[in-house]
């Protein structure tokens, strides 16, 4: 990683190449499995292993907060639209 910002940063799983795109992420909680859909994340190009940054992170520790109050065995949610991802 360069530390500029805006240089391209290599995956730091397979050396591939990271960019900002969606990703779709499972969780397993429990007995219950959640899915949240659109997740802006820095996804690698050559393994697909997307990457959070810090208030991503947070956005989606609160959807599975709702998941697992919600007792659904299936939740399938989308990350909402126009929430900053960096803080």
């Amino acid at each position: 990683m360069t530390g500029h910002a805006g240089a391209p940063r290599p995956c730091p799983l397979c050396g591939g190449q990271l960019s900002a795109g969606l990703a779709t992420l499972p969780f397993v909680l429990g007995q219950a499995v959640a899915v949240i859909k659109q997740v802006p994340a820095e996804v690698c190009d050559a393994c697909g292993e997307p990457f959070l940054h810090g208030r991503a992170t947070d956005v989606v520790t609160s959807l599975l907060d709702k998941a697992l109050a919600s007792n659904a065995e299936v939740s399938v949610m989308t990350y909402p639209s126009g929430t900053p991802i960096a803080a």
